[in-house]
Formats: structure tokens, sequence, C-alpha cells
């Protein structure tokens, strides 16, 4: 009967309590099992937010559990910069926002449109001295150079083109 009332059972005890465990502990402002009191209450570390999905990491100075602390725990590359207020995953302002986030095999150290991007049209980032930023897509064109398509030849940038000429996409 203790889960009609909003509860978990003791078994030991025989009686009905908050909780027994911090998994009992929904709430991220009250997400540790105090097992001796048997209540939900502040975290004192990132194992006391395990169970909260949404937000893992516990902010030591509120004794709640955040979704980030610092930029390193925001890996989405449109919401790469934790907030040091709201301690949320929020869009890029900068490239220093964006330096830790890699999607697969590539690093996108660049922030393009409060996103983080591989490269963009004046940053090649990771394509290197001769390689071509794809200007769509904002990645390194695989097996492109610079200064290498010809008139009519197809084209990704107009990095790519001889000088002189522009891409059309």
């Amino acid at each position: 009967g203790c889960t009609l009332q909003g509860k978990v059972c003791d078994t030991e005890a025989g009686a009905c309590v908050e909780c027994t465990a911090s998994t009992d502990c929904g709430n991220a402002e009250s997400a540790k099992c105090d097992t001796s009191s048997h209540t939900c209450g502040k975290c004192e570390a990132n194992a006391d937010c395990a169970h909260i999905a949404d937000k893992p990491y516990c902010d030591p100075s509120a004794g709640a559990c955040v979704a980030c602390l610092s930029n390193a725990n925001c890996n989405d590359p449109g919401a790469s910069h934790c907030d040091a207020v709201s301690h949320e995953c929020t869009a890029c302002a900068g490239n220093t926002d964006c330096l830790h986030i890699v999607e697969g095999a590539d690093n996108l150290p660049l922030c393009l449109n409060a996103k983080c991007v591989e490269c963009t049209r004046t940053e090649k980032g990771e394509c290197g001295a001769s390689g071509v930023c794809n200007a769509l897509t904002n990645r390194c064109a695989e097996g492109v150079t610079m200064n290498t398509a010809s008139l009519c030849d197809a084209c990704v940038s107009d990095d790519q083109c001889v000088p002189g000429q522009r891409c059309i996409q």
C-alpha cells in the first residue's frame, strides 16, 4: 500500500518511507536518499544524480542535480555551452564553446550560427592548409584540394576553384 501513498516500503522496519535508495528520489533538487532517515535530500556528488537522466551532475553549492557544470558536459554541436547560471546546455556563442565537440571522428571547433562546425568559408578549421570546406555542410570535403577545379567542374566551395573563378552550387 505504500505506492498508493507515493512512498516506498522499508521492508526491515515494515513502514512506508520516502526512500530506501536514491533511485526512489526523482526530484533534481532532492535526489539523494539519506538511508538513516529515509528522506530525500540535496546531492553532494555526481553519483547522487546518476538516476536523474537529464541532470546527471551535482552542483554542490546548490545541492541540486543539473544538466552541466562546464562546457565539457555539453556534447551536442547545437548546445555546446554550459550556462553558468542555469546549468543548462545552450548554443555556442564563440569558438571557445566548441573546442571540446567531437562528432564521429570529426572535431567541430568553430561556432557558426549558434552551432559547432568543422569549418567555415573563412576559417578552414580542421581541413588543413590545402583542404576545402564544403560551403553547404560546413565539413571538410574529403579528397578535395584547393585551386584544382576548372571551369564547369563540380565543386563544393570557392576555395576548390582555380583563382578568379567561383563555385556555383
